[in-house]
């Protein structure tokens, strides 16, 4: 009988409608497709989201029969932190030990079912340090994926604070932050990242990092380009997430006046999950138009003219780029946007890291519709090659097997070297 392989997720990865959902619905099909695996998780208990949990909860029995569903309730849920408090600051940053989203993040009911179900399995695949580093006894069994570094966000995030008691301790811990992921190379039998920029993180132990890229769907590939229609730029993300809550804040306040100014009659569409109050109120069922909760994004997507990526802070890669290329839309998109992506500006992208630069380039599309359409069909021919889920998930399946294999005949410590089908 195959090796068994436990998968630990914070989350259902279906209904997959956010890009951390769909990664993880993409790398547990690619363990599935290796053997047994048993799913353990959160399950959202929240009435207002039953449909979407009982669908979720279908869609996985289909690929992973073999699961343990923990209700959330209080558990599972992304601390909160206070910034501009010098109490709360020296409490949580400076007077504990350990760094504050590893420390505070609570998931003792999903740490208690893993630690049930561990002795049997022979690989543990978990999605996020947060769970991981409370499993440190199951370490060389253990690969951990870091779709985002939680150091360099916050990093990002502290750009632009005023200097301050509260902001010095928050840099501290920081620090502790970056400590902890340094220090899990060491610990755990692989560690995963979406890109070789994320990997360059760990200057010991980069051999044994895995590079897992995000994908996108290829049956865009097949639609044709989008035709022409009324001037429309949009964002599209999870919107409770949020670095993607500021990123259309910043365009709607900071770019979308300008723009008009020039280009009158243009509309910014924001299309995501979830959106918090602030950007609920941007929609004035006119030039700005907001779009919660859609079944599908891709409609939505080939409807615009540009796709704008505005983030200034965020760690791993943005599917939405992908995404946006793949249905034949142009982009404009930060350097912190494109970050980790193997493409190049003005051949497959067009780059503004300001307000200002964001209506030049915006602009040069509209005005120019043959741009966009040289650059989208650059970019699907070079995006086919690398980021298509299938081929991920290929990948990855080699990866894993011999990963298995290893820890099946009691190898111990993985050797330090990728295996056959590893990503470059």
């Amino acid at each position: 009988m195959p090796p068994s392989m436990l998968f630990v997720a914070p989350t259902l990865p279906f209904p997959a409608n956010t890009g951390f959902k769909i990664r993880l619905a993409n790398l547990l099909k690619a363990a599935c497709a290796q053997g047994p695996v048993k799913f353990i998780g959160y399950v959202d208990t929240d009435p207002q989201n039953a449909e979407d949990t009982a669908a979720g909860i279908r869609e996985l029995r289909e690929i992973c029969p073999d699961m343990v569903l923990i209700p959330q309730g209080e558990e599972g849920q992304w601390p909160s932190f206070k910034h501009d408090s010098l109490r709360w600051a020296l409490r949580h940053y400076l007077c504990r030990r350990g760094a504050f989203i590893y420390r505070e993040y609570a998931c003792g009911d999903l740490i208690r079912e893993v630690r049930k179900h561990a002795p049997a399995a022979d690989v543990i695949w978990v999605a996020r340090l947060t769970i991981a580093q409370r499993l440190r006894e199951f370490g060389p069994r253990i690969i951990v994926d870091l779709d985002d570094l939680e150091s360099v966000k916050i990093a990002r995030r502290m750009k632009g604070w005023k200097l301050a008691l509260p902001v010095l301790a928050a840099r501290y811990d920081q620090w502790k932050t970056r400590r902890t992921e340094q220090a899990a190379v060491a610990t755990f039998g692989r560690i995963v990242v979406c890109s070789e920029h994320d990997a360059q993180a760990w200057r010991r132990g980069r051999e044994r990092v895995w590079i897992v890229p995000n994908g996108f769907d290829e049956t865009l590939l097949s639609l044709p380009l989008p035709t022409a229609g009324p001037p429309r730029v949009i964002f599209t993300g999870a919107l409770f997430y949020w670095p993607n809550t500021e990123a259309a804040l910043l365009f709607a306040r900071k770019i979308m006046p300008h723009l008009l100014e020039r280009q009158p009659g243009l509309e910014f569409w924001i299309v995501g999950r979830s959106p918090p109050a602030e950007v609920r109120a941007l929609d004035n069922g006119k030039t700005i138009r907001v779009f919660a909760d859609v079944a599908e994004v891709p409609p939505y997507l080939r409807q615009a003219s540009v796709s704008v990526v505005p983030l200034r802070v965020g760690g791993g890669t943005r599917l939405k780029i992908l995404e946006s290329l793949a249905a034949g839309v142009p982009v404009v998109t930060t350097s912190v946007g494109v970050e980790g992506i193997v493409l190049e500006p003005n051949r497959h992208f067009l780059l503004a890291n300001t307000p200002t630069e964001f209506v030049a380039q915006i602009l040069r599309l509209l005005q120019d519709p043959s741009l966009g359409q040289r650059q989208v069909l650059e970019a699907r021919e070079a995006i086919a090659r690398r980021y298509a889920w299938r081929s991920i998930r290929d990948a990855l399946g080699g990866q894993l097997r011999d990963f298995r294999l290893r820890s099946a005949r009691g190898a111990g410590t993985i050797p330090d070297s990728q295996p056959p089908g590893a990503f470059p």
